[in-house]
């Protein structure tokens, strides 16, 4: 879609090896897409907890679809 330094999760929780790649890239701002369930709403606290005074963070929540489940023109449409 576009978009570059992107970092897949697999799972319901941001691992320390992940957290460490994130810390090592420079990076300021994350933007966050987790599913619209409860496994991403966990996922969101996890990160938030885990990365807030690290980064700036935004949570895009893309209503109705699990993102793996978003075709190109629709995480475009996001507005990251």
């Amino acid at each position: 879609a576009g978009h570059y330094n992107v970092v897949g999760i697999f799972g319901s929780s941001l691992s320390e090896r992940q957290e460490f790649l994130l810390q090592s890239t420079g990076a300021m701002d994350i933007i966050t897409i987790f599913d619209p369930d409860e496994a991403g709403a966990s996922c969101r606290k996890d990160v938030e907890a885990k990365l807030r005074r690290l980064f700036n963070l935004r949570h895009v929540v893309p209503l109705g679809h699990d993102v793996g489940e978003m075709d190109v023109s629709a995480i475009r449409q996001l507005r990251l």
